[in-house]
């Protein structure tokens, strides 16, 4: 699971980086948009337990979920605390993503 990808529909970079065999590190950004090159909204150093990887965050005293799927071809990003509207939004993350190819 470990590379980069971009956001199908969206203006979301993610970057998934092996730091051994069970942790990696999440960093999601908006990588377009009228957000762009702002700093990434979700970082984390988590267990890599498969197939999805759930990252919690904080939004002020908001606790928030990260979950990005495997999927064939890349990955597939929800989060718990994005609504509807912010979804629509140039500045959104979540969506399908395509792995970059090297």
């Amino acid at each position: 699971m470990e590379g980069e990808y971009d956001c199908d529909e969206c203006h979301g970079f993610l970057v998934i980086h092996r730091l051994n065999q069970n942790e990696v590190r999440v960093s999601l950004a908006v990588g377009g948009g009228s957000c762009g090159g702002a700093e990434a909204p979700v970082t984390g150093r988590i267990r890599n337990t498969g197939a999805i990887l759930k990252v919690p965050y904080k939004i002020g005293r908001k606790q928030c979920l990260l979950n990005i799927n495997r999927t064939e071809h890349g990955a597939l990003v929800g989060d718990s605390c994005v609504s509807p509207q912010e979804a629509q939004s140039t500045c959104a993350t979540v969506g399908s993503y395509t792995k970059r190819k090297k």
